[in-house]
């Protein structure tokens, strides 16, 4: 244990010592150093206190670790100082969409509008490669990246939570986020954005009857109902067999396994006897939305919030937008986005901008130019109280986002599992689905095209690697 404890007090001082992020004039907390170093609570715990000892650190009650002792650097004199702040701060958007875009050039005036005396230059480089190229050459930082990602930031530094507060003057707001979206082992981003599942149509609809928890079924009988044939842009393939809970159905026994295939193939069933997919959308991203805006489409599943639904024509009636239908055993995921602070060291250009993204401002206008959801309670809060701000019915989307987000935790799969699940989806789609749309699925020998498939999902199950047979693994997916 004591060589574990001088271990980290090395790393602490020579971070200290060489002014790192977040060790300056004060340390991260103790629960955030257990992050940064991989160390237990109590060795982290240990060694702050024998710094203390040391008259190297001085724990101050509801304030947290302060340095007192200071070191000689190669650049005496100039240590403990922030690096010449400038008036330029870069921005990576690491999004592609036009109405991402759109919105990151809006909020970029309206901050340089406030803050006369700062420039932002933004870089929008949705390709990850070419991302990862332009920051190994911006590496000294810093760089406000927005999208950020785990893989992106791999092998550059990045700027500690606590010192970006530090450098802003300000605390960040985390305490704010819905229950879980910190992740334990982040010490360095924070969540801007989650984009929930999303069902379009048209606001002229007398919507009291749908019922997102009733599932696809009932939800396919009320889009015919209300709407008649061709009235549904092509389903969301991914987001129809998560809404089924098909995610894991290659870790199910194969009676749990005939199950799932039976209800995917009266769903499907049920969409091709209804003439429910409409096959005349043209080409472009969110071209069902607009088709819905100009009347020629009464109803779309989007996978993500991110639909640009504030894109149709001002002229053309509202469009409602409602959790979309969900199944009781499904694991629909919503996407949360990331903020980072790459570089050696943090300006306070670069802290504000952070924190203005984060602020309710931005937060709201991207809720109304329905583009995601804040991971906020308090401005989540704020819109549902008032809901003539917004366009559409909000109310009933974040109740679905704050409900199934710890859901969405709980059922996260291994990182082994997305490839194994891309197969299991073009299995289901190539043998089940697309036969029973285009009729060439024969029903009368419907349950030996099961026992089939089931035998193509165990084996591939088998084949996979050892990891993927671990029997509590198995077990935790039996009850799905």
């Amino acid at each position: 244990m004591s060589k574990r404890v001088e271990n980290l007090k090395a790393k602490i001082i020579a971070n200290i010592a060489a002014r790192t992020p977040g060790f300056c004039e004060s340390l991260p907390s103790l629960r955030e150093q257990t992050q940064i170093f991989g160390e237990s609570h109590h060795v982290v715990n240990v060694a702050l206190k024998e710094l203390e000892q040391e008259k190297i650190i001085r724990c101050i009650p509801y304030k947290g670790y302060k340095v007192i002792a200071s070191f000689p650097t190669a650049n005496d004199g100039e240590a403990g100082e922030n690096p010449p702040e400038g008036g330029v701060i870069h921005v990576l958007v690491l999004e592609n969409l036009v109405w991402q875009i759109d919105f990151w050039c809006s909020c970029i005036q309206m901050f340089e509008k406030e803050n006369p005396q700062l420039r932002v230059t933004p870089y929008f480089i949705a390709d990850r490669k070419a991302a990862a190229s332009f920051l190994e050459g911006m590496k000294d930082g810093p760089v406000v990246a927005i999208g950020f990602a785990e893989n992106d930031g791999r092998g550059l530094p990045l700027v500690p939570r606590p010192e970006i507060a530090r450098v802003s003057g300000q605390p960040l707001p985390v305490g704010d986020l819905l229950d879980d979206l910190i992740e334990p082992q982040d010490a360095f981003t924070v969540p801007y954005q989650i984009q929930p599942p999303m069902l379009f149509c048209r606001k002229t609809l007398d919507i009291r009857n749908y019922d997102p928890a009733a599932g696809i079924a009932a939800f396919l009988d009320w889009t015919a109902a209300s709407y008649g044939s061709h009235s549904l842009s092509p389903l969301n393939i991914p987001l129809l067999l998560s809404a089924l809970g098909m995610e894991p159905i290659y870790l199910l026994p194969p009676e749990k396994m005939a199950g799932k295939l039976r209800l995917l193939f009266r769903i499907v069933r049920k969409i091709r006897d209804n003439n429910l997919y409409h096959l005349g959308l043209p080409a472009g991203v969110a071209s069902d939305i607009k088709m819905i805006a100009n009347g020629k489409l009464q109803c779309a599943i989007r996978g993500s919030y991110c639909a640009g639904a504030s894109g149709y024509p001002k002229s053309a009636d509202r469009v409602a937008i409602l959790p979309p239908p969900e199944e009781p055993d499904g694991m629909l995921r919503q996407p949360v986005s990331r903020l980072a602070v790459i570089g050696s060291h943090c300006t306070s250009g670069a802290a504000a901008f952070f924190r203005f993204i984060l602020g309710e401002k931005v937060q709201t206008m991207m809720m109304k130019n329905a583009l995601g959801l804040s991971p906020f309670k308090s401005i989540l809060d704020g819109a549902v109280r008032n809901p003539e701000a917004f366009s559409f019915n909000i109310a009933p989307i974040i109740d679905y986002a704050v409900r199934d987000h710890k859901k969405r935790l709980a059922a996260e799969l291994p990182p082994y599992h997305e490839e194994l699940s891309e197969k299991c989806a073009d299995i289901l789609i190539e043998n089940l689905m697309l036969p029973v749309l285009t009729g060439k699925f024969d029903e009368e020998k419907q349950e030996e095209s099961f026992s089939r498939l089931i035998e193509r999902l165990t084996a591939l199950m088998e084949s996979s690697s050892k990891q993927m047979r671990d029997r509590d693994l198995r077990e935790y997916f039996l009850r799905f």
